[in-house]
C-alpha cells in the first residue's frame, strides 16, 4: 500500500475587524431625560434637558425634548419656538419638521416637506406631515396616499393608522 504523505498543516488566515468611526455614547443627563419624558414625567425631563442645554446649547437632541414636553403642556407658542430653533441647528431635521406640522397654524411649506420627503423617503414621520398639510387643505386624495405611506413605513403607529383611514 502506498502511503501519501501527511498535509502540511496551513494556518487559517484570521479576520480582525475595527470599528473605524467610534460609537458616540449619549451623555447619562440626556438619557436621564429622555426617559423621564418617555415615562410621561414631563417636570423632571424638562429640568434635565434644561441642564444639558446649559453644557450644549447647540444639542437638537435636547431642543427636540423641550419641544416635545411643551407641545404635550399644551404651550404650543413654547414648543413652535423649539422646533424653529432645532431648525436652526439642522435645517433638515425630520423630527423638528415633523413636529412643527403637528402644531395648530405651524405647518412647514408644502414644497419643504416634499423636498424632505424626496431626501428622506424612509421617514414615516415626514409623509406623515406631508399628509395633515393635505388634509388641511381638504386634499384628501393627497392626504391619504401620504398617510399610507407613513403607515407603511411604520404600521405599528396608532396615529398613522387612524389618520389614514379617516382620510
Amino acid at each position: 500500500m502506498l502511503r501519501l504523505p501527511e498535509p502540511e498543516a496551513v494556518a487559517e488566515p484570521t479576520l480582525a475587524l475595527r470599528r473605524a468611526v467610534p460609537v458616540e455614547q449619549v451623555p447619562e443627563t440626556l438619557q436621564n431625560a429622555w426617559q423621564a419624558l418617555a415615562d410621561g414625567r414631563l417636570a423632571e425631563a424638562r429640568t434635565a434637558y434644561d441642564a444639558y442645554l446649559r453644557t450644549d446649547p447647540a444639542s437638537i437632541d435636547a431642543v427636540l425634548g423641550l419641544a416635545s414636553i411643551s407641545a404635550q403642556a399644551g404651550d404650543l407658542e413654547r414648543a413652535r419656538r423649539y422646533y424653529e430653533r432645532a431648525l436652526e441647528i439642522d435645517p433638515k431635521s425630520s423630527p423638528a419638521l415633523a413636529g412643527l406640522a403637528s402644531l395648530p397654524e405651524g405647518q412647514p411649506s408644502e414644497s419643504r416637506l416634499k423636498q424632505q420627503v424626496a431626501e428622506q423617503p424612509q421617514v414615516a414621520a415626514l409623509h406623515f406631515a406631508l399628509g395633515n398639510v393635505y388634509a388641511a387643505e381638504r386634499r384628501w386624495a393627497e392626504a391619504q396616499q401620504a398617510y399610507f405611506e407613513a403607515y407603511r413605513l411604520e404600521p405599528d403607529n396608532s396615529d398613522y393608522r387612524y389618520n389614514l383611514a379617516v382620510s
